[in-house]
């Protein structure tokens, strides 16, 4: 499975509730593996072992539950997919009855292909940390997507299929953003953007619309074109109820950061933590804590220190403040302004005087 592909999964898990917090594991250990795209500049190291080894990955108990879970209702799903699949054929064509069943397949194929997509990368995980233990010899594990791809094939083509049997159904909009999404998975990105786009002519005032908008900042955020995909974030921001609001701010500070306008990153960043701590909505923590994690590095480049340690506070992200003073110095270091990166190690000295890495600090400063 590629970055990208894994993303999808995971943006649909964070905004549907679907496997959600063994989802944001995975991405979490997806980083410490794996060079990451543009939406993370780093990679985040494991902690070493009290042996010097790399500690691989352990599962919990909360987990191994999520994992037990989404094994039993995949099971399920394929059991009411089947029959699903046997009955429609069995009811009048254009009837609504028909229609009805097509449309929850759609979404149960939909549903799968996530699990499908978390039990992949999970295989994946499991040989990864294997081989880790086995001191990375021979080539490194590749994820094989085989059984989600085959799954989202069949949420594009039953999608195309319903749509052109029934063109007025009320749940137009959402056929296509799922087809535009199928097809986005299976790599056909200029067939994927072509479906948000005609989606969102047709239903322009649908939050389906604002979604797609979302996916098509995506699709230019991919090709590192930051301008285009800031136009559409943008205008994703219409939708403010869409589901893709709060992430559209998200990766709006990812285009400005990318674009060197460090403080215009973190106002974006300020605003999807608002958004996210005042939402409803499923994936809302995960979305602040993406916001918490990620303006690190705009602090890092604006050298505000008090500003991020009292912002970081007020907001619940004392974790961050840590990391962010650590890379804030590292970043002066390689700057070459050494008492500058002095006074801010010991700051974090004075803050986390029991800290594990503080002596690991007071090596630099000696440095």
């Amino acid at each position: 499975m590629s970055l990208k592909n894994f993303s999808i999964c995971l943006m649909l898990a964070l905004l549907f509730g679907t496997g959600t917090s063994l989802a944001a594991d995975m991405d979490s250990r997806r980083k410490e593996h794996r060079e990451v795209n543009l939406s993370n500049v780093k990679v985040e190291k494991r902690e070493k072992s009290d042996g010097g080894k790399e500690a691989g990955p352990s599962m919990g108990r909360g987990e191994a539950f999520v994992v037990a879970t989404e094994g039993k209702l995949s099971s399920e799903i394929k059991k009411t997919i089947a029959f699903y699949e046997r009955t429609e054929r069995t009811l009048p064509p254009k009837s609504s009855a028909r229609l009805q069943m097509l449309e929850r397949l759609v979404n149960l194929y939909l549903e799968n292909a996530v699990y499908e997509a978390n039990a992949e990368f999970r295989r994946y995980d499991q040989a990864y940390t294997a081989w880790e233990r086995a001191g990375r010899k021979g080539r490194s594990p590749q994820v094989n997507n085989n059984t989600s791809k085959s799954v989202w094939k069949q949420v594009a083509v039953k999608s195309s299929y319903v749509m052109k049997q029934f063109p007025n159904t009320k749940n137009a909009d959402e056929l296509m953003f799922n087809q535009g999404l199928a097809l986005q998975y299976l790599g056909q990105d200029k067939e994927s953007a072509r479906v948000y786009s005609d989606l969102i002519q047709k239903y322009p005032n649908s939050n389906k619309a604002g979604e797609a908008y979302f996916q098509l900042g995506d699709f230019f955020f991919e090709k590192n074109d930051y301008r285009n995909a800031t136009n559409n974030y943008k205008q994703a921001l219409r939708y403010k109820t869409s589901r893709g609001f709060g992430w559209s701010l998200f990766k709006l500070g990812w285009c400005s950061y990318n674009l060197g306008n460090y403080p215009e990153s973190l106002a974006y960043w300020k605003k999807t933590v608002d958004v996210a701590t005042s939402s409803k909505q499923k994936g809302s923590d995960q979305l602040k804590e993406e916001g918490l994690k990620d303006m690190v590095l705009a602090w890092v480049e604006i050298k505000q220190v008090e500003e991020a340690i009292t912002y970081y506070r007020q907001h619940g992200g004392e974790k961050y403040i840590g990391k962010f003073l650590n890379q804030l110095g590292s970043a002066l270091v390689d700057a070459g302004k050494f008492n500058e990166a002095v006074r801010v190690y010991k700051r974090y000295q004075a803050l986390y005087p029991t800290a594990p890495d503080t002596p690991d600090t007071q090596k630099d400063v000696i440095s």
